[in-house]
């Protein structure tokens, strides 16, 4: 029982040998690991700011297409108040 114990997975051993092999400290993996979040927050952000930008046109679209059928609703209503007032 104490034989299995003391073996490691080779897969973790395969994955930890490729992270010291690098040569890296730990600060300099720290660091890149802290820019790559930061530019995928980045690029999150990009993306979402396009995607504003695309809906910008349709909605800008459907805003005229409720005023003209609101103008319409007034001048009704205006024609009955001043056919009723006469």
């Amino acid at each position: 029982m104490e034989a299995n114990a003391n073996k490691v997975d080779p897969t973790h051993r395969r994955l930890g040998s490729v992270f010291r092999r690098s040569g890296l400290s730990i600060g300099t993996r720290l660091a890149a690991c802290f820019v790559v979040i930061v530019l995928s927050m980045i690029a999150g952000y990009v993306a979402v700011i396009w995607q504003f930008r695309q809906m910008a046109v349709p909605i800008q679209r459907l805003s005229n297409a409720d005023q003209t059928p609101v103008a319409v609703v007034h001048v009704g209503h205006a024609l009955i108040v001043s056919t009723t007032h006469v």
